[in-house]
Parts: structure tokens; sequence; C-alpha cells
């Protein structure tokens, strides 16, 4: 069983040009276009999608199954939110991180999709191997507020 983590993508890429880059490559329609080059970044497969807006804080539940989150808050304050595996470099990062701006979770060859059709608004379905299943729930719109 692996740990993958959820979070806004611009909390784990430190170099400003880096950043510059990947958001050149998507648009506000598409970003899985960055996919490949922020995994490439990040060194593990990166799955990415816009968020609606920035400044939120998400919560992420077990619908059902069995309950494997290990954190379940994250926030996005650039309007972005991925999902990747928690390798030991991502995981070196943490620690310089608010503890609400990351949910963390164990699965077995998880599946992850973003519904992005409410332009305000992004949910996240994650659905685990032994039919877990866990979607995020707006908690806050403003972080200070």
């Amino acid at each position: 069983m692996k740990k993958y983590i959820l979070t806004d993508p611009c909390y784990l890429v430190e170099n400003p040009a880096d950043w510059d880059a990947y958001l050149e490559l998507i648009s506000p329609e598409d970003a899985s276009a960055g996919d490949d080059f922020l995994g490439f970044l990040l060194g593990t497969e990166a799955h990415a999608a816009w968020t609606g807006a920035g400044d939120w804080i998400n919560e992420l539940r077990c619908d059902r199954g069995t309950n494997k989150l290990l954190r379940g808050m994250f926030t996005a304050d650039a309007g972005l939110v991925a999902f990747l595996e928690l390798t030991e470099d991502i995981g070196d990062a943490l620690p310089r991180l608010a503890s609400y701006s990351y949910a963390i979770l164990e699965a077995e060859a998880p599946v992850c999709t973003f519904d992005t059709r409410d332009p305000r608004w992004t949910v996240i379905y994650i659905q685990d191997a032994d039919g877990s299943a866990y979607s995020s729930h707006k908690y806050r719109t403003k972080i200070g507020g």
C-alpha cells in the first residue's frame, strides 16, 4: 500500500522558473496538459486540475469502504489541485507546509478524477482498488474567512 497526497502543486514546485514553465503549459480549460511536466518536476506521476478559485480549504472524506485517510484537509492557493504519490522527496517538503494544506491517504492503485463542470468549484473523486471511495467537500471558501 502506498501513500498519496492531494494539494496545490504551487506548494511543491520550489523553483519559480519551473513554476512559470508549468503555468505556460496549462490553461483554465485544461490543467492536465501540464501533468507530464509536473510529474517530471516532482519525480512521480501527477494529475492536476483547476479548482475554480484559489484561497479555499477543502476536505477529503471517505464515502464508502475502509477509511485510509491519514489527513483530510487541503488547500488550493493558486487555484490548482494535484494528486500525486507521496514520494520521499515530496515527504521531505511537508515540514515547510502548513498542516492544513495537504490531504494524505493510503491506497492501492487509486484512480483520481476531477469534476470541473462547475467553473466555481472542483470536486475530486478517488477510487481505491479495494472499492473504497473518497470525495472532496467544500469546507470553507476563503482561508482567512
